[in-house]
């Protein structure tokens, strides 16, 4: 499962979202407002459990590219980066356009052992 990759079609309330082992690739792109955010979310934090199981050793690279998300959403992403921080080599690339973005990456980044790297998106 975990050799397996992962791809969800964005929709107008949900991310694209890509998880690719072989190139240690972690993507989310676009808004997350789903209805049911834990059952949205629930097939990635599975595949998350099987990745740590495994503990690659190789760097993990997780991009996000959200222009806007849920309260609930912001809790899920805190839970999915707090399993990334149990891998041995991650780090987040936190893509931002304005300043409410910006503030929750740097937010963040406070609340992780891992790196979270901010970059603005000109």
């Amino acid at each position: 499962m975990v050799n397996l990759p992962i791809k969800i079609k964005g929709t107008g309330k949900t991310p694209e979202m890509e998880f690719r082992p072989k190139e240690a690739l972690i993507k989310m792109v676009g808004v997350s407002i789903p209805e049911n955010a834990n059952e949205f979310y629930a097939p990635i934090l599975t595949w998350l459990d099987a990745l740590i199981k495994t503990a690659p050793q190789e760097t993990i690279r997780v991009e996000i590219k959200l222009k806007y998300f849920s309260i609930t959403s912001s809790r899920i992403l805190l839970t999915i980066f707090k399993k990334i921080e149990k891998l041995p080599d991650a780090t987040i690339y936190w893509y931002y356009e304005d300043n409410d973005t910006y503030e929750m990456g740097s937010e963040y980044s406070t609340m992780l052992v891992i790196p979270v790297v901010l970059i603005k998106i000109e």
